[in-house]
Parts: structure tokens; sequence; C-alpha cells
């Protein structure tokens, strides 16, 4: 529940010295509150009701509790969902700063050339207190729950660059030159504190003991060298060379170099000159190399050590003692790098009447940053970040633009985009092993370690792997049966088959818009086609031993329970990989233009609404998943909202 928003914006841009130094200033301030849970008032009117079922005299502030028979809750049952939430208080707030400031000046002694610089700003800093109430079945014997946590994070830019451009009319070329410096950092502050009861006597056993810690912290420095040359307006090319140092890898091997090369050739003035068919057609180019450093906030090429759990500690005498446990790390860890290919070409008919591109591209991934399994006893854990892997995605995007009718009065456009890519890994190790079958991924909530993905050579990335389900002569499914693939008449892991992929091989986004005198219509959406999800929601649910579990409590099930009748989980089925191809109608948005009103002011009306439909065949609340694994998890559907708005323009 955001219940208070309050924010700021201020915007400057004023010039001096005859327009050769432009200064532009933007300050923006928000704070929020999200109130999580609020027990009280209404939870004390509510037990006022003695026919409730969620409600009993029990000691649990009033609240219908799972229990045994001397009134003890049931630590392995479900808790009162209600009660969750009217005995629990969870609030927090955040304060958020941007800020940048731009300065252009035009150095007087070289025509064209300017100096620029940048500065900016992102600061929040959040809080969060949570109460538990000393009533509640889920803290009752720590006697409630309270604690307090702080953080905070910092964002900072500075660009310093040198712009040179100059127009060499003997030549008819165009020459633009940029000499850039950045450097950039992040800082994450935490301040973390033990919970305690909720009247805040007593410290809750095993909670985080009160530390404060300026890290994670890392920067970035950079520099940028690029060139634009432009002959005859028909032939253009572009190069550059980015330096980028990163402190998340050690100094030996924190620096990496970038270098990019497009070109492009405009065939309608070379080949079209005589028709005003072709508008525009222009065939372009590019080669690039990227870098990649973003996978979290810590340092994976230094030692590390954290402090053990309470239940790995060492007994001397009749004390006991936390162990400093070493982490896993790789001291040669570098940039994963991806080198770009691709070949386009812009075209434009009638006047622009209808317009777009094709493009042709192709993406190697080297050095791949991945955490996976090392051999036992090779270091402190089973599994180590580290650069291992390849991969390559390749494919095809296409993108029309069309205005059917356009009048004084009427206008129609149609847009449409359609993006079609394959990705394949290439290496996963970095020595070759016959055995090695693949790097189990993508964890699922249900038992201990199960992994319904794999990464495998000459498979898509968090692919499925499950066993393949057996059916009965109705199509019902045969709980804990599948096919023996390699028939050596058991079933185990060397049976799980590689089963579909989360992402699509299709992308694809339609728009319109209408516009009639003063009225404006615009419609948008967007699909994906052979995209498939793990609906853990249904492998975790959809099991009898929800309603008949042995400590005696009725937890939830879903209705699929009634369809297939299974007992026990069937995790690693590929009863639950659905089909997630999807198109959604994301927004419908009108307008009107009053027009003048109370004098020179303007009045424009808009209504809209976003989330309109979704037609897919997937039994999830969402096929649109926003994690990469495929693991679906949903058990709140994406909201539809509607607005209406007033804009008055003085």
């Amino acid at each position: 529940d955001n219940f208070q928003r309050t924010s700021g914006a201020l915007n400057l841009s004023p010039k001096f010295f005859n327009n050769s130094l432009s200064v532009n200033v933007n300050l923006r301030y928000a704070h929020t509150q999200n109130r999580v849970a609020d027990g009280g008032a209404v939870g004390a009117a509510l037990m006022m009701d003695p026919t409730k079922p969620v409600y009993s005299d029990s000691k649990f502030g009033g609240y219908w509790e799972w229990t045994d028979t001397e009134g003890n809750f049931k630590s392995l049952a479900g808790r009162n969902p209600l009660a969750m939430l009217e005995l629990r208080n969870d609030r927090r707030s955040a304060n958020r700063f941007l800020g940048n400031v731009e300065l252009d000046y035009k150095l007087p002694f070289i025509e064209g050339l300017s100096l620029r610089t940048h500065l900016a700003l992102d600061q929040t800093n959040g809080n969060r207190n949570e109460v538990i109430s000393a009533l509640a079945a889920s803290n009752f014997l720590t006697g409630g729950y309270a604690k307090n946590e702080d953080e905070g994070k910092v964002n900072k830019l500075w660009d310093v660059s040198l712009f040179y451009e100059k127009d060499l009319k003997d030549i008819r070329s165009k020459v633009d030159v940029l000499l850039l410096h950045s450097y950039q950092d992040f800082l994450t502050k935490v301040y973390m504190n033990p919970a305690y009861s909720a009247d805040g006597s007593t410290m809750i056993p095993g909670s985080m003991p009160v530390f404060a810690t300026d890290r994670p912290q890392y920067r970035l420095d950079s520099y940028l060298g690029r060139v634009n040359y432009s002959l005859m307006d028909k032939y253009l090319l572009t190069a550059s060379l980015r330096r980028d140092a990163s402190s998340k890898f050690s100094p030996a091997t924190r620096v990496g170099y970038f270098p990019a090369l497009a070109a492009a050739w405009k065939l309608k003035d070379e080949l079209f000159s005589d028709t005003k068919a072709v508008t525009e057609l222009k065939l372009r180019a590019g080669w690039g190399v990227t870098g990649q450093q973003d996978f979290g906030l810590y340092y994976p090429y230094m030692a590390r050590y954290s402090i053990g759990a309470n239940t790995a500690q060492y007994q001397f005498g009749d004390q006991y003692y936390s162990f400093s446990r070493p982490a896993a790390f790789d001291p040669n860890i570098k940039w994963e790098t991806t080198t770009t290919k691709n070949l386009g070409l812009d075209f434009g008919f009638a006047d622009n009447r209808i317009s777009g591109s094709v493009e042709l591209f192709r993406k190697d991934t080297k050095d791949l940053l991945a955490t996976v399994p090392v051999a036992y006893g090779s270091t402190f854990d089973i599994n180590l970040f580290t650069n291992v892997g390849n991969l390559v995605n390749k494919g095809f995007e296409v993108v029309i633009n069309t205005n059917p009718v356009r009048t004084d009065k009427f206008r129609w456009d149609i847009g449409f985009n359609l993006t079609k890519t394959q990705t394949e890994i290439t290496a996963l190790r970095k020595q070759e092993d016959p055995n090695f079958t693949g790097i189990p991924i993508s964890g699922i909530q249900g038992g201990t370690g199960n992994n319904i993905g794999l990464h495998a050579v000459g498979g898509w990335p968090y692919a499925f792997y499950a066993f393949q389900q057996v059916y009965n002569s109705e199509g019902k499914p045969l709980e804990g049966v599948y096919a023996d693939r390699n028939q050596d008449g058991q079933i185990t892991d060397a049976d799980r088959q590689i089963f579909h992929k989360p992402a699509a091989n299709l992308l694809f986004g339609v728009n319109t818009g209408i516009q009639y005198d003063k009225f404006t219509l615009s419609i948008s959406g967007h699909g994906m086609s052979g995209n498939y999800l793990y609906n853990n929601f249904q492998s975790e649910r959809s099991v009898m031993r929800n309603l008949t579990n042995p400590v005696g409590a009725i937890n939830n099930a879903t209705t699929l329970l009634l369809e297939q009748g299974f007992q026990n989980n069937q995790y690693l089925s590929d009863l639950y990989i659905e089909n997630a191809s999807f198109f959604r109608l994301d927004n419908i948005n009108v307008g009107y233009y009053v027009g003048k009103v109370f004098g020179n002011a303007s009045l424009s009306l808009n209504a809209g609404v976003n989330n309109v439909f979704v037609i897919t065949k997937y039994s999830g609340l969402d096929p649109e998943n926003s994690s990469s694994t495929g693991v679906d998890n949903t058990i709140y559907p994406r909201p539809r909202t509607f607005n209406f708005g007033l804009n008055f323009d003085f």
C-alpha cells in the first residue's frame, strides 16, 4: 500500500557569454512510504464477529491456528493468513534525490571545439521497521519480533569531454571527433540490527548481530575516443575505442578495450535520385565489442571470509566458538565480452507512407561470467563464480511503419515489429570432459536442491531438463511413471531430457494510432512465441499430501489436484512445463483537445487502460515471466489500471 508520496523537480537552462556557455540543471526529489502490513483497528473490529471461522478464543491474539491437544501451535502447519496481516506492522520509507548539471562551453580559440562536462548524483536512503505481535503464532516462542534496517545507495557520475566538428566543404565532407573521460562511483551502505522480542527486551537468538558497513563499493573509470565521417552525405563511417577499468576485477585484469566500427551507404541518392517512389534507402553494417561486469556488488577475485552459522561452531570446554569460513574465489576473473555483427537496410517509400528496417545480427559471447560446479577439494566451495563458456545469439529483426490514411483532419498509423532469435551454448568448461552433461540450473521450490534447468553445450541457456511423463489411455498422467529413455530398466537422471526453454523464438509488437480533428486514439500490444514456463506453483501445490499433511494440518492445494489425483509431488516431470506463448494488449488511450479555456489556457482530456487482456494457453497467472530461468512462482496477478487526466497549458 503506497499511501504517501511527495516529489519535486527543478529544471534550469540558462545561457551565458553570447550563448557560448549553456548550463542545464535538473534536480528531482521523491519521498515514498510503503505499508506492507498494518495491524490494528481493522483486525480488532473484525474479531467482534464470532461467526467468522478465522477467529477463536485461542491465545494467539484471537485468531484460529492449528494446535495440538494441549493448545500448542503446530510449527509445520500453515499460519492463519489474516493473523499474519493484522498482527504485523511493517512500514518502509525511502528518500531519493536525483540531480545532474551539464555545461557546454564553445571554446573561442578553435571554431567548432566545445568543452562539455556532466555531473550527476543519484542517492537513495531507505528505512524499514517491522514489528510482529508477541501473540502471533509465527513468533509466539520468541515473544514477537522487532527489527530495524537502514540502507542507502549512492551513484556518482562525472563526464568530461572535448567535442570537435568541422564542415570540410572543399572535399564535401563532415567530421566530428569526441574524446571523453568518465568516472562512476557506486556505494551501498547497509546498517543491520539484531531482531528483538516485540517489547524490545530480549534479543532473538541467532539473529543478525549489529554491524555497519560502507561496502560493497565499486568504481568504473572509462576513456572513449570516437570519430564520425561523412562524404557527400552518402557515405558514413564511425569508429570508436573504449577503455574501461572496473574495480570488481584485480589490477591485472580490470582494464578492457572495446573497439567498434560501423559504415552506411545512402543508396537512395546513389541509385534512385530520379524517382519519388523511394524516399529513403540506406545500407548499413556494424561490428563492435562490449564488456560485461554487472554481476553483483562484491569482489570475486579476492579471498573472502564469513562467520559460520551457529550450527557449525566448535566446542572448547563450556564455550562454543564460530569459525571464519573461506569462500571460493578466482584471482584471474576478467571481463565477459560480446562481439556483435549486424547488417541492416533502412527503407522508406511513397513519402515515407511505408517505412522501416530489416536487420541481421549475430552476437558471440566469450568468457561468460557464471557460477559453475568445480571439482571437490579444488576450492572451499562446490561452486565457483568465474569465466567459463561461450554462447552464440543470432537472428533478424523487421520493423514496418505504415500510414494508410493521411488527410488534413484524419491520420491513421500502423506499426509492426518482429524479432527472431536463436541462442546456443558453444562451450561450458575450460577443460573438455566427455562425461560432462551440463550445469544444473534453475532451482525450484520443493524438495532439497532440485533444479529444473540445465546449461548444456549445443542447447539454449536455462533449457528445461525433465523426465518424460507417461499417460494412460485416457490421457491422464500416471504418478511417478516416466519414460525409460535409455532402456536400462530403471529411472535415473540419465533418463531426463532437454525439453523446451524459457526464451522465445519470436518477439513481436503492434501499434496503431488514429487522429481525427481533436480526437486521438492509440493502441499497442506485444507478444512472444515459442517460450515455455515451468509452473512451480502447480508442481508444489497440486498434490493430496497438502491436504493430508502428517502433522494433522490442512494446507492449500490447487484445483489441478482434482484432475491429476497425485498423492505426492512430481517436481521433475515435464507435465509442468507449459507453452507460455501469448499476446498482450498493453494499453488503449484516448484523448480530446478541448481548446482555449479561461483566457489563454488550453485544456486536454485523456483516458486510458493498461494491461487490457492477454491471449494465451498458459494455465498460470501470467505468461510473461521476468525470470530468465523460466520458473514461475507467481501468486499475484498483474493489475489492470485505468486512468483519466486533465492537462492545462498556460
